[in-house]
């Protein structure tokens, strides 16, 4: 949408990937990790086994269970396109994944034409 409008484009993917790792039929913990492999800080807080896993796959199914309603609903403004997750992003001169990293700004700004 910001090119659409001719602004700046300034997203920037820190290749943040979540995965839930089920470990049985009550049991959950999560992986999580940067594009460069490297471990989130909140990777495996959740413990393999015991009360706070169950826990956490009670609470992850109920969350999962309403995201399914949003998509699957026959209203009229559910599912894509109409719910959608809307990000927003810092400019470029102070996006904390390139600070981080040690990436200049300019290197990452869009090229062409509008």
């Amino acid at each position: 949408m910001r090119y659409l409008h001719g602004e700046e484009l300034n997203a920037i993917y820190d290749g943040y990937s979540f995965i839930p790792l089920y470990l049985g039929t009550q049991y959950m913990t999560s992986f999580a990790h940067f594009y460069n492999n490297e471990p989130h800080p909140k990777n495996h807080m959740v413990p393999h086994y015991g009360l706070f896993s169950k826990l956490y796959f009670s609470r992850y199914c109920k969350i999962a269970a309403g995201l399914s309603k949003k998509f699957t609903g026959f209203k009229k403004n559910y599912g894509p396109p109409f719910w959608h997750y809307n990000p927003r992003y810092d400019d470029l001169e102070h996006n904390e994944y390139l600070l981080r990293n040690g990436i200049d700004p300019e290197v990452t700004k869009f090229k062409g034409e509008h």
